[in-house]
């Protein structure tokens, strides 16, 4: 069996077992919907390329979640699928995201979690949609407030297709009235149609403790271990502890940091190089009747670039991430979104001696309004830039106007 067989089947057999500790969805009240969407647009670079050429495009899309929820466990399985025909240029595209979660509370002081998530991108244009639009504010765990993340794409990521596997699961230990330790480990593969030298494997795990200082406020250490495996043998490994705090600033808002030192080591043909870096992260989150808003930050090595996929030497990068997520119900029938999100990747030089650097932010925004019993129509629009060194692609901007259609549970 293959590296890569293996990782499927052991990622695929934790989330099977977190799932049957549960207890199944048999005994679970259950939710679905299902919401199918025709639409019209047009985009400024779809290929993503230095010269843009602008096509009109069909698209149809179709998203479904399906729920099972009891008193002791909660099971969701949820996919994105979109085909986008283009009038000239780039002929018909397809992109995917499709996962499942499960989390199960085994004692008071015991709770379970696992994920499985599958992904096909092209060009990046998971990173400029909107997969859903949700009947209100999005809920958020207040012991996890970041939103859903966005599917940002590798640096390399803008050649043809990409493709991603990956899968977590973990455990929330409540040590005493006051602690609590956490566990977690995971994997993901991804490869690229464009660029087959960019292939890699990541393993990663963590363990954290958490004591509580005041009602609204807890504080502890964490420890996050990476490895990742490239093409040709090469590999980095990445230590990163950290010091962490969440607090409840009042009824509807929360706020988590971390600060910490990224250690990076990368082996390439032999050679060794080892970089010492600060790390941070920090997020808000404001949670509405009617909206809610989330903002984010965070600096880390979980994607470092293999010299392999530069064509240069160098060491591995550093990731920096901020983002801000918007949702409001502006009517009883009509809601608005907004997601603006940027990656910087640093790191590594090239044959001249220049540091290596690549900045890609991507914004959209989304209109629904109900216009029948089960139809919806609206509009969502784009842009998205990628700034690197060397020449950049030029800036995409996009529009859809669609109407949906929702079956299953209204809500």
């Amino acid at each position: 069996m293959s590296r890569f067989a293996r990782y499927k089947y052991l990622v695929g057999t934790a989330v099977c077992a977190t799932l049957f500790v549960s207890g199944g969805p048999a005994r679970a009240e259950t939710t679905s919907i299902v919401d199918l969407s025709a639409g019209a647009g047009i985009s400024t670079n779809p290929g993503f390329r230095q010269n843009s050429q602008t096509s009109g495009f069909g698209r149809l899309s179709a998203y479904g979640v399906h729920n099972w929820k009891n008193e002791r466990s909660s099971t969701s399985i949820h996919g994105f699928v979109e085909n986008t025909t283009y009038l000239q240029n780039y002929g018909s595209q397809r992109i995917f995201a499709v996962g499942a979660d499960t989390n199960f509370t085994a004692s008071p002081t015991l709770s379970l979690y696992g994920n499985l998530n599958f992904s096909g991108d092209f060009n990046g244009s998971l990173s400029n949609r909107l997969f859903s639009v949700p009947s209100g504010p999005p809920v958020i765990d207040p012991n996890n407030p970041l939103p859903p993340p966005t599917i940002t794409p590798d640096v390399l990521g803008f050649n043809g297709h990409t493709y991603r596997l990956n899968g977590q699961v973990g455990a929330s230990i409540r040590s005493s009235e006051l602690s609590t330790i956490s566990l977690s480990a995971g994997a993901q593969r991804a490869w690229f149609t464009g660029n087959p030298d960019a292939n890699y494997n990541t393993y990663y795990g963590s363990v954290g403790y958490s004591r509580q200082i005041s009602e609204r406020t807890s504080i502890g250490p964490s420890l996050y271990l990476t490895h990742q495996d490239f093409q040709h043998g090469d590999s980095a490994n990445v230590i990163n502890p950290v010091l962490t705090a969440h607090t409840q600033l009042s009824e509807t808002m929360t706020a988590s940091g971390a600060v910490g030192v990224l250690v990076l080591s990368q082996d390439r043909d032999g050679n060794h190089d080892t970089t010492v870096s600060p790390s941070f992260s920090a997020n808000v989150c404001n949670q509405g009747t009617i909206s809610s808003l989330c903002a984010h930050i965070s600096r880390d090595a979980r994607s470092a670039i293999n010299d392999r996929v530069t064509g240069v030497g160098g060491q591995s990068s550093i990731t920096t991430t901020a983002g801000v997520n918007y949702f409001r119900q502006l009517s009883e029938d009509a809601t608005l979104q907004a997601s603006v999100n940027a990656t910087h990747f640093s790191g590594g030089s090239g044959i001249s001696g220049q540091n290596l650097r690549s900045t890609y932010v991507s914004l959209v925004t989304g209109y629904d309004r109900k216009v029948g019993h089960r139809l919806f129509a609206g509009i969502t629009g784009g842009a998205r830039k990628l700034f690197q060194s060397g020449s950049d692609p030029a800036v995409d901007f996009n529009a859809n106007i669609y109407l949906r259609y929702r079956l299953g549970d209204l809500q």
